[in-house]
């Protein structure tokens, strides 16, 4: 039937790095309420302050690649400046992790720790469903058959 499919290929999961170290910065004493013009901008952190955590803690060799991790979190949207207006660089602004900020679309704090699959790939197997789907459900004439839609269903009377 329809879960059997194609369903290994859509429950492989590999994990993101970016994802872990997301974790990391969470767990760790960077993110917390940071005052600027007697504004608070609770669960935030400095991007300077990242930048060195990066270079001590994870030990890459300058600021310069740490500015361009910083950048690819920004870029893969893991992380925001906290008001939406700079790009991520080594100065004293304030960015959150996705999860932390009041963002305005609905599903925005849901984060995934896998790679995201190509579309192509998704496409695909919602096509495959789409046809099993199909195949399980209509008529040869085209309609939906209403014995086939109910898993009880008997086609007498």
């Amino acid at each position: 039937m329809l879960a059997a499919a194609g369903s290994e290929d859509c429950l492989d999961c590999t994990p993101d790095e970016l994802a872990s170290l997301v974790r990391e910065i969470q767990d760790s004493s960077l993110v917390r309420t940071h005052t600027y013009h007697l504004k608070g901008y609770k669960n935030s952190f400095v991007a300077r302050d990242l930048v060195t955590w990066l270079v001590e803690q994870k030990k890459l060799p300058s600021r310069e690649e740490a500015v361009k991790q910083g950048l690819e979190l920004q870029a893969k949207h893991f992380i925001h400046h906290v008001t939406f207006d700079h790009e991520f660089k080594d100065e004293w602004l304030f960015f959150r992790l996705l999860g932390d900020g009041h963002l305005k679309a609905l599903n925005a704090k849901l984060s995934y720790a896998c790679i995201p699959r190509p579309a192509t790939e998704v496409a695909e197997d919602l096509r495959r469903y789409i046809l099993e789907i199909h195949a399980d459900f209509l008529s040869e004439d085209g309609y939906v058959s209403r014995f086939a839609a109910h898993p009880f269903s008997t086609t007498s009377g």
